[in-house]
C-alpha cells in the first residue's frame, strides 16, 4: 500500500532484547564480584553497558529462540567485562496496514491488511490477532494476505491497540491506530468569562490535535485589537499590541478550520469572552455588591427572599439594602430579558447585563437589612411585602451600579431531573400540598412536552 505511514504505530520490544539487556546486567554483577582483594577495573565512560540495540521503530517483531547453552560461560575479566553486547537479529512477523488514514488518523470504518513476514501464513497469524478495547473482528482473504475488519465501527478519538500474539502466548507483534476525529478546542487563555485579566495579556487557543492549519484567518476579536498571530505546537497564540482596560473582549473561531493531510475540520463555532483589569492608577470604586445568583423563586403566600455577593476581605456584616421592584409585563418579556443579559451577567465593570427599566411598571421602593448565611461572602435579604404572581425585577443599589435580579412568583413548585435517556418533571401545587395534573413543560422554540399525570409527574425521552 502507497500513502502514508500508519499513525501511531508503535512495535513491541521482543524478548530477545529484554535477554540481551539481561546478559549485560549479569555481566555486570560479574565484574564487581572481585576475588582475592584484585582491584575494582574502571569503566570505561566512553562504552555503553547496555550494548547496542537496533532500532525497533519500522515494523513489529519477533526474534528467533537463542538455542540453550552447553556449557557454563566463564567469568567476565576486568578486560572484558565493559565490552558492547552483540546486536541480535529481529525478523519481524507481519504488516497491519490500515486500508483508510490520513494525518489525523484511520477512519471508523477502516479495514486493516494483515501480511506474513515468515513462513507462518497470514490466516494463522491474523487468527491470533486482539485488540484493546475489544472490537469484535471479521478476517477474509488468502493465506498469505489478511483483511482484517473490525464489526462494529470504531469510536471518534479512540485509541486502539492491536496485539499479534504467539502460540504460547508471547507478543510478536503490537501496533495502536488513533481513530480521527473532528478539531476540537482543548482551552483557551483567557479562559471563558474571566476578569480582572491584566491588560499585557495575549490570548492563545488550544487544539486537540496536531496540524491545524490557517487558524488565524478564521479568528475574530470584538472590539478589534491589533497584533501578530504565531503557532507553537497545537497552540494558536496572539500578542496583542494593547489591550483597553475594563473593557469586555469577545473572540470567535469561526468554523471550518482544516487539519493538514486530512478531511477533518472545526465543526463549529467557538466563542469566548474575557474582560480586562482596571490599571493599577485607576481610582474608580469597585462595586460592594455583586449578584451571585440572576434569578428566584417565591410563593404568593410569603415574600421573597434574595441573596447577593459582597465584595470585600473576610466574611461580610450585616447592612443595609434598599432598591426598587419592577414587573414584567408578562412571562415571554422576562424570559427574553433574561436570555438577553444572561451573556453579560459575569462581567466587573461592564454593564452589558443590565436590564432598562423604563418601560417596566414600578411596584415598590423597599430599603431592609441584609445578614450573612454563612456561606462565602453572601448576604440575604427579604422583601418587606408579598408579591402577586408573576415576574419581577428587583434592583440592589450599590454606588458603582445597581445589581438586578429576576424573581418568579408562582404556587407550582417544579423539580426537573435531565438524563441522558429521559427526562423527569414533578410539578406540585403549593397552595393546595397536592400534585399538579395537567401540567406541561414548555422548551425553547415552543416545543411542548405533557402533560403531567395525577401525581404530578411527567417522564419522556430527553430531547
Amino acid at each position: 500500500m502507497t500513502g502514508p505511514n500508519p499513525p501511531l504505530a508503535r512495535p513491541t520490544r521482543p524478548r530477545s532484547v529484554m535477554a540481551v539487556v539481561a546478559v549485560v546486567i549479569l555481566a555486570v554483577a560479574a565484574a564487581l564480584v572481585i576475588p582475592d582483594g584484585s582491584p575494582v577495573p574502571s569503566p570505561d565512560p566512553h562504552a555503553s553497558a547496555s550494548g547496542s540495540v537496533p532500532s525497533l521503530a519500522a515494523v513489529p517483531s519477533r526474534a528467533p529462540v537463542a538455542s540453550p547453552a552447553t556449557a557454563p560461560s566463564p567469568a567476565p575479566s576486568a578486560e572484558t567485562a565493559w565490552q558492547s553486547v552483540a546486536d541480535a537479529t529481529i525478523a519481524a512477523a507481519a504488516d497491519l496496514v490500515p486500508s483508510d488514514v490520513d494525518t489525523a488518523g484511520i477512519a471508523a470504518d477502516s479495514a486493516f491488511t494483515l501480511t506474513s513476514r515468515t513462513t507462518e501464513s497470514a490466516a494463522a497469524l491474523a487468527a491470533r490477532l486482539e485488540v484493546d478495547p475489544a472490537v469484535r473482528l471479521q478476517r477474509s482473504g488468502t493465506a498469505d494476505r489478511q483483511v482484517v475488519r473490525p464489526a462494529a465501527r470504531l469510536a471518534a478519538g479512540g485509541t486502539y491497540r492491536f496485539v499479534l500474539r504467539s502460540p504460547d502466548g508471547a507478543v510478536e507483534g503490537s501496533w495502536a491506530f488513533r481513530v480521527r476525529q473532528p478539531l476540537h478546542v482543548a482551552g483557551t487563555i483567557p479562559a471563558d468569562r474571566a476578569t480582572d485579566v491584566p491588560v499585557t495579556t495575549g490570548i492563545e487557543i488550544m487544539f486537540d490535535q496536531d496540524g491545524a492549519t490557517g487558524a488565524a484567518s478564521h479568528v475574530a476579536i470584538d472590539p478589534a485589537v491589533r497584533g501578530s498571530w504565531e503557532t507553537v505546537g497545537r497552540t494558536l497564540v496572539f500578542a496583542p499590541v494593547a489591550l483597553q482596560p475594563k473593557t469586555l473582549y469577545r473572540v470567535t473561531l469561526r468554523h471550518g478550520v482544516p487539519i493538514a493531510g486530512s478531511d477533518q475540520v472545526l465543526e463549529k463555532d467557538v466563542t469566548f469572552a474575557f474582560e480586562t483589569a482596571a490599571l493599577a492608577t485607576d481610582t474608580t470604586p469597585a462595586p460592594t455588591i455583586r449578584m451571585g445568583r440572576r434569578a428566584f423563586e417565591s410563593s404568593t403566600r410569603e415574600a421573597p427572599v434574595l441573596t447577593v455577593q459582597a465584595d470585600g476581605p473576610g466574611q461580610p456584616k450585616p447592612r443595609d439594602v434598599s432598591g426598587v421592584v419592577y414587573r414584567f409585563p408578562s412571562a415571554t418579556a422576562a424570559l427574553a430579558a433574561l436570555t438577553r443579559v444572561e451573556r453579560g451577567s459575569w462581567t466587573r465593570w461592564q454593564g452589558e447585563g443590565t436590564v432598562p427599566t423604563a418601560s417596566l411598571t414600578r411596584i415598590s421602593r423597599y430599603t431592609v437589612r441584609a445578614s450573612p448565611t454563612g456561606g462565602w461572602a453572601t448576604l440575604w435579604f427579604r422583601l418587606p411585602a408579598r408579591l402577586a404572581a408573576g415576574w419581577y425585577l428587583v434592583t440592589v443599589h450599590d454606588a458603582v451600579g445597581d445589581v438586578q435580579l429576576f424573581v418568579q412568583v408562582t404556587d407550582v413548585a417544579s423539580y426537573i431531573a435531565i438524563l441522558s435517556n429521559r427526562t423527569v418533571l414533578w410539578v406540585n401545587d403549593l397552595a393546595s400540598g397536592t400534585p399538579l395534573a395537567g401540567a406541561s413543560l414548555v422548551l425553547p422554540g415552543g416545543t411542548r412536552l405533557g402533560p403531567t399525570d395525577a401525581n404530578g409527574l411527567l417522564v419522556v425521552a430527553t430531547p
